[in-house]
């Protein structure tokens, strides 16, 4: 996984209770621009919206099963995506790596806002001034 101007999937599985309380608090209180999204098509549909300024570097996506569904998730996007790779992420303190993941990252919640830091430095974050 790469730097990138792409936006990120962050996956959760719906089940995590407090743990997923805990993330979208998190990710709310992120500097990043942020957005949960209730299916893979809306995420897509979310990241390809030229036309939104305010285009959300972490879709949140929640599933039933991280393992079972980011195969599946990975080949629609891939399909819909076009030439565009479009990177997943789980924060997790189990390793989970489906078989053939690709651009998947998985890491603790500290891991994976380090990789989002890199891939979306703080010098990307101006704004215009009039």
């Amino acid at each position: 996984m790469h730097n990138c101007n792409s936006t990120v999937i962050l996956l959760m599985n719906r089940k995590s209770g407090k743990d997923g309380e805990f993330i979208r608090n998190w990710l709310e209180k992120s500097r990043f621009l942020s957005q949960e999204v209730i299916d893979i098509f809306q995420a897509i549909e979310t990241i390809s919206d030229f036309t939104n300024i305010h285009r959300p570097e972490v879709v949140l996506l929640e599933v039933e099963s991280i393992a079972d569904d980011l195969p599946m998730l990975q080949q629609i996007a891939d399909c819909t995506a076009g030439e565009t790779e479009i990177p997943f992420m789980t924060v997790s303190e189990k390793s989970i790596k489906p078989g053939g993941s690709k651009n998947y990252y998985v890491g603790s919640l500290q891991q994976v806002e380090t990789k989002l830091d890199q891939m979306f430095p703080v010098h990307l974050h101006f704004q215009a001034v009039a």
